[in-house]
């Protein structure tokens, strides 16, 4: 139950963060401008380039 849980809970945490990212597009364009540069294309993401993402970490921290 606890896996499930976490999984449950991770699914909707990033449900609701699209759903605000989508209701402000300015936004939403200056996260995907970061990573993009962060991660340039790459296939898999590694963690020390999520530490690299500022805005993005700005942006959960508000919502």
């Amino acid at each position: 139950e606890i896996l499930i849980g976490g999984t449950i809970m991770s699914a909707t945490a990033i449900l609701w963060a699209m759903f605000e990212l989508l209701q402000n597009p300015r936004v939403m364009e200056k996260v995907q401008t970061e990573v993009r540069r962060v991660f340039n294309g790459k296939k898999h993401i590694e963690e020390t380039g999520v530490d690299k993402l500022e805005y993005f970490k700005l942006v959960i921290q508000e919502y």
